[in-house]
């Protein structure tokens, strides 16, 4: 009976033990990924400033637990971690080795796609001459990788999700698309240009022109009458916060302005606001994107309601690590 007690003892300290290595390394994992994307682009830009100076420290002392957590829990995509923090501060070397071997261990697990691809990429632009990990090197990240048993996708659940490294959304965003419009009693079908600029992580400004031309119109009476094709060239500003990850949420509110010279529904020039709801989703890169949005609010006295669906760039002049 007293040895199946110490058994049982040992059992769930060992089980206890697993999980918390798994939540180390899950976090430290959520940690880089939360630090590269807040604070790496201005690190790398070099700003000499009290700002920087602190974002630096901030990056260093995510590296340092990084580096800590790897040596105690062996976890191999902390590798990648490891290696994006020391290319953000400027340890290109240290940061190609440790990449270098990451893609050696786990070229071939599908759960490191993302990883993988990204480590290749930041090898290829930092053109160092990295030589392949020894057979020794592999072998002893292997021994430390499969001392802490068997990855678990439950445990590790935060881990992978960091995993998926998306970068943060690009400075500016040019996108351009088509869709439907109803305002009022009329509907239009039009064409849309939009172009945002990041202010503060996700905060951005958007400002866009929506042309669209009138198809038809509807009396009182729900009857459709004829009403000779009408312009309306919609003028958009405000602000959208857009969210980081594999898709890219956005939600915002805008003022809109419009010229009415015929007096269609309205007087001569139509103003309101709107709220707009839609999504960005990265076609392989986070600088290229399909997005879907969707607009209600009002312009004038009048209803409006839109649904547009284009092409977004992005573009990132700053340097990035």
């Amino acid at each position: 009976m007293r040895m199946q007690t110490i058994l049982a003892v040992v059992v769930i300290a060992a089980c206890v033990a697993s999980t918390a290595s798994a939540d180390d390394s899950g976090d430290a994992a959520t940690l880089a990924y939360q630090v590269h994307t807040e604070h790496c682009a201005d690190v790398a830009a070099a700003a000499t400033s009290t700002k920087t100076a602190e974002q630096t420290a901030v990056v260093t002392d995510a590296w340092s637990t990084v580096i800590g957590v790897y040596e105690s829990t062996g976890r191999s995509y902390l590798l990648y971690w490891r290696g994006l923090l020391a290319q953000c501060l400027g340890q290109e070397e240290r940061a190609g080795q440790d990449l270098q071997l990451f893609v050696a261990l786990e070229q071939y697990d599908q759960r490191f796609d993302s990883l993988i691809k990204d480590a290749r990429r930041r090898l290829r632009r930092m053109k160092l001459d990295v030589s392949e990990p020894s057979p020794a090197q592999q072998d002893a990240a292997r021994q430390a990788r499969d001392a802490g048993g068997a990855w678990s996708l439950a445990k590790d659940s935060h881990a992978l999700k960091a995993a998926r490294a998306f970068p943060a959304v690009p400075l500016l965003l040019i996108s351009a698309g088509g869709g439907y419009q109803r305002l009022g009693r009329f509907d239009y079908a039009l064409v849309s240009a939009d172009v945002s600029l990041r202010l503060i992580k996700m905060l951005r400004l958007e400002a866009g022109v929506r042309p669209g031309w009138s198809v038809s119109a509807t009396n009182e009476a729900g009857a459709s009458e004829p009403t000779g094709r009408y312009l309306l060239l919609d003028i958009v500003v405000g602000p959208v916060l857009e969210f980081a990850g594999p898709v890219r949420p956005r939600v915002g509110g805008m003022f809109h302005i419009a010229p009415n010279p015929a007096e269609v529904g309205g007087p001569k020039v139509l103003a309101g606001g709107q709220v707009v709801v839609g999504v960005d989703v990265p076609l392989g890169s986070p600088f290229v994107a399909f997005r879907v949005a969707a607009e209600i609010g009002n312009l004038g006295p009048m209803f409006n309601a839109r649904v547009t669906g284009g092409l977004v760039v992005g573009i990132e002049p700053a340097a990035r690590r």
